[in-house]
């Protein structure tokens, strides 16, 4: 029995499919397929001519750290897009980001070396009141991953039970009006999600992700604005 970050005020239990509301994610664990590789290092590339003569292109294939590397990063004068740009619907409910932001902490799970939440709500200033809030809907990405902070690559959501680093788990959730209590579930069952550029400022991406009853998908720009996290309460 564990409390999920995004939701410490309500009790998890597993298999995923048996998680309160949705408000609840995963473990990792180290049992059951083989060893993780936490190492964090990356495939070496070949920067020179093959034999007949041409320039490889960089395998597409995964890491050693386990995430398939982005397509590409975005240019550093490229603009990355809005906070949250997001289509489609889970529950007939949608989202318009009022507020939102990209928090780093380091991993607490074996095999973690760093955990990445970006959180988006239709609520404002979402680091000092916290995630909890009446009658909210709320996105929330939670990246366990392999690597000494995060790194541009594709994360596989989660899948009970998860044996592999790294994985991404994306819940969206429509929260009561008086007790804030998640109203169904809506805990993410397939998809991945994409770091395409980490800077100093702001964590850039994309995601494409499919519920019990909806789907989203779209692209992220949040921000590291939020240093430490709030102590989350049922607030307006």
């Amino acid at each position: 029995m564990k409390t999920h970050p995004f939701f410490p005020v309500f009790v998890c239990a597993t298999p995923l499919v048996a998680v309160v509301l949705a408000a609840c994610g995963p473990s990792t664990s180290t049992s059951g397929t083989g060893p993780v590789d936490a190492s964090g290092s990356d495939v070496a590339l070949t920067d020179g001519p093959l034999a007949d003569g041409s320039t490889p292109s960089p395998d597409a294939g995964p890491s050693n750290d386990g995430a398939t590397p982005a397509d590409s990063a975005a240019a550093p004068d490229a603009d990355p897009g809005p906070l949250l740009a997001i289509t489609g619907s889970v529950g007939g409910d949608t989202l318009v980001a009022v507020d939102g932001y990209a928090h780093v902490m380091p991993g607490t799970d074996p095999g973690v070396k760093t955990r990445v939440m970006l959180n988006f709500g239709d609520r404002p200033n979402l680091c000092g009141a916290g995630i909890i809030r009446q009658d909210e809907i709320f996105f929330g990405i939670d990246l366990q991953l392999v690597t000494d902070g995060p790194q541009p690559g594709t994360f596989p959501i989660f899948q009970f039970p998860q044996t592999a680093l790294p994985f991404a788990d994306a819940p969206f959730i429509h929260l009561d009006a008086t007790t804030c209590k998640p109203l169904v579930d809506r805990g993410a069952q397939s998809g991945t999600v994409t770091i395409s550029a980490v800077t100093a400022t702001a964590i850039v991406g994309s995601f494409d992700i499919t519920y019990k009853d909806g789907a989203v998908k779209g692209t992220f720009n949040a921000p590291l604005s939020c240093p430490t996290l709030p102590t989350n309460h049922c607030a307006p």
